[in-house]
């Protein structure tokens, strides 16, 4: 899914709605904004717009996975709704993940 600016080609930001067998739910991902565009609400309606298209085709929760050590975007999933169903750790990454879930 893409957010364009109005009268124009422009892409501003997009999102990945994938199916994930072992989960049998998708997955929001690749979420971005343009930097000039960030803080206007732009990716919280793709992630918006994507919760609602998957609720009326009959789907019941969707998932995401972010990086444990992330100064924000824990707490910004939080506050959509979103809660930590699992953590994963990553021994070939510096990092490990969270994933969270959402019931739509």
């Amino acid at each position: 899914m893409t957010a364009k600016e109005a009268g124009s080609f422009h892409i501003l930001g997009t999102v990945r709605l994938k199916y994930h067998r072992d989960w049998q739910c998708y997955v929001l991902s690749r979420l971005a904004v343009k930097s000039a565009y960030k803080g206007i609400g732009i990716g919280t309606n793709l992630m918006k717009d994507g919760e609602k298209k998957l609720s009326k085709m009959g789907e019941i929760k969707i998932r995401l996975t972010v990086a444990q050590s992330h100064p924000y975007l824990v707490k910004m999933y939080e506050k959509k709704g979103y809660e930590i169903v699992e953590e994963r750790f990553l021994p070939d990454l510096p990092y490990d993940k969270f994933v969270m879930e959402k019931s739509l």
